[in-house]
């Protein structure tokens, strides 16, 4: 009978301590959780910035009077193929909209850290620390380790304020 009784204090303390593991476990879950929400979050903050201040840029060069040159050198035959309205402007909802649809399908290929250099060399370029190539070449790196080397000739269309076909 004691030798039951020791036995059943023994599954006692192997249950306790087991729930205890769990619960541990599950804070340590929890808190691997929130910080990955707070970069997530960061870089969804973030890109929603960069987006702003490119719709901002978009507008001033759309409200900008060109050159009349620069007018004429603008136009193509074919408009539509470089984000050109049949006038020679370029259309900042669609530009924004097709944008929006390239960093969203990143996002989705992209792991968190190579989503999270792509913004960043984003903001260096808009801070003028970068040129254009520089980002195009971090973007082309990116996204062909993530074997999404299509969104490159995407990537490079939409930096320089053009829609792709």
């Amino acid at each position: 009978m004691a030798l039951e009784a020791a036995l059943e204090h023994v599954r006692q303390a192997f249950e306790e301590e087991l729930a205890n593991e769990r619960e541990i476990h599950a804070q340590e879950v929890e808190a691997v959780r929130r910080e990955h929400q707070g970069v997530v979050d960061r870089l969804v903050e973030e890109n929603r910035r960069l987006v702003e201040e490119r719709n901002a840029l978009l507008a001033q060069m759309t409200h900008a009077r060109p050159s009349r040159s620069a007018s004429i050198s603008s136009q193509s035959a074919y408009p539509h193929t470089l984000g050109l309205s049949p006038h020679g402007s370029v259309d900042p909802e669609e530009l924004s909209r097709r944008g929006r649809e390239f960093f969203g399908k990143a996002r989705t290929l992209l792991s968190e850290e190579q989503f999270a250099q792509l913004l960043s060399s984003m903001k260096e370029l808009n801070r003028g620390h970068v040129t254009r190539e520089d980002v195009v070449a971090t973007a082309a790196v990116l996204l062909r380790e993530a074997e999404a080397p299509e969104l490159v000739d995407t990537f490079e269309l939409l930096l320089q304020g053009q829609i792709p076909a």
